[in-house]
């Protein structure tokens, strides 16, 4: 935009100091203002105001470009680049979700009234810092929204509507460790903390079930929460995990991620959890109040479709009719499936929130670091410390790849764990965790005994 284009800066006082304001360009159909205060005089608030409405329409000294055409970054998203870069690589449902939360939460309340022409590295580089130092958002999300950054500032350099970003010039905040403790964040949970978790969450609990599984076989929370009775072979003691609840997505299942469909070992103990969790659902089935309202779960398969395209094997779930019925493990006393959002409520008690959402402060936590997925990684990490080789724990989590080093996808899928190795898993796991009366009882030994 030529200079003599520039839309004009204002002042205003605000008691006694002073701001500034200028007209943006319109974001979604709707004009802006882009302001400042807290200035001490009026000269300063101009000479600020001056200074950022050059910043914000990308011009210096020595700019001289005579293009009128401006889009804002989010309209450039939103119109140009998303809706591209969807059919390009054809994004599920989750992947789309995914990306316009990361957009509209993170990227576009710091950047998206910004004309996509003036977005510099540096102004990128501000951005992602503040994400990662001031939101205190986790190193893998700030990960995700930096990669999403360089491919759509690419896009924008490749089509011309943007010549300030260098993308080697654009890095990923280091990791940020405490300076009182060294040690990277410790992901597996200590045994005192289960002990704490399990008591509060004892078995009946809507989330006992669903972490106790997660805690035997290292499954995703999806994955755990969508177990059924069909998938467990109680004279083998092995179970098949080939189905979960995506994210964001009730009312359905899918394969599960990178469609790692596995058998993993059933310990005893578990063997006897699920036992107790079939015993109880008959139990509901069969009282006389219940046995008409009692809900029976029906999957039909959706076909592929514009909504649903490149998301594999994925069912409907119904209470009335459907192709099939599959008898879910972790469900409440009406029959109805206890999917993953049962743990927001349990995490917000671990953390120590009050079950009240009005009510957010904290009072003792069970386990501040607690997520979902630290039980996958306990898992992990107690097989690794009693010597179970790499590859077998990478088969029996799903990974995408094994811990052979430079395995494709494709040998992944010949590794298979002989009967030999599932017997010798049951047995560590069996070794680990003890329950007793549905409570964790000192099943892990203290750190250095």
């Amino acid at each position: 935009m030529n200079k003599s284009k520039l839309p004009q800066v204002h002042t205003l006082k605000r008691g006694k100091k002073y701001s500034y304001y200028f007209e943006g360009i319109p974001v979604d159909g709707k004009r802006t203002r882009i302001t400042g205060s807290g200035f001490s005089s009026e000269a300063d608030a101009f000479a600020e105001g001056e200074l950022k409405r050059n910043q914000y329409y990308g011009i210096s000294d020595e700019s001289s470009s005579e293009d009128d055409t401006l889009m804002s970054f989010q309209d450039f998203v939103k119109k140009e680049w998303l809706p591209k870069r969807k059919k390009l690589k054809k994004w599920s449902l989750e992947t789309t979700r995914y990306y316009n939360k990361l957009f509209d939460n993170h990227i576009f309340p710091q950047i998206g009234e910004y004309p996509v022409s003036s977005l510099t590295t540096e102004i990128l580089q501000d951005m992602i810092d503040s994400i990662y130092y001031f939101e205190n958002r986790s190193l893998n999300t700030v990960s995700h929204i930096h990669s999403l950054m360089l491919n759509v500032m690419e896009y924008a350099t490749n089509h011309k509507y943007n010549n300030r970003f260098f993308k080697n010039e654009f890095a990923v905040p280091k990791a940020d460790f405490d300076i009182e403790n060294l040690s990277p964040h410790r992901t597996s949970i200590p045994s005192d903390a289960l002990d704490r978790i399990f008591a509060r969450f004892p078995e009946g609990s809507p989330a006992f079930l669903i972490m106790a599984i997660c805690l035997f076989t290292g499954a995703r929370v999806g994955e755990a929460a969508a177990l059924a009775i069909e998938d467990c072979d109680f004279d083998n003691n092995t179970i098949t995990i080939q189905r979960q609840f995506p994210d964001n997505m009730y009312g359905y299942t899918k394969l599960p991620k990178y469609n790692s469909i596995r058998t993993v070992p059933m310990c005893s103990t578990l063997k006897g959890l699920l036992l107790n969790a079939v015993e109880e659902r008959n139990k509901n089935q069969n009282k006389k109040k219940m046995k008409n309202s009692y809900l029976h779960t029906y999957f039909t398969k959706v076909p592929h479709s514009i909504e649903f395209k490149n998301t594999q094997s994925l069912h409907s779930m119904s209470y009335e009719k459907g192709d099939f019925e599959l008898h879910f493990l972790c469900v409440n006393q009406r029959g109805k499936p206890n999917t993953p959002h049962v743990m927001k409520h349990a995490s917000r008690i671990i953390h120590g929130f009050k079950c009240d959402h009005k009510h957010k402060n904290v009072e003792n936590p069970l386990y501040a670091e607690f997520k979902t997925h630290c039980l996958r990684h306990t898992f992990a990490t107690f097989l690794h410390t009693q010597s179970i080789d790499p590859i077998s724990i990478s088969a029996v989590l799903g990974h995408k790849r094994t811990a052979i080093e430079g395995a494709s996808k494709t040998t992944t899928t010949y590794i298979h764990i002989s009967d030999e190795k599932m017997k010798e898993i049951e047995k560590v796991i069996d070794n680990i965790y003890k329950f007793k009366d549905g409570v964790l009882k000192n099943a892990i030994p203290k750190d250095g005994e």
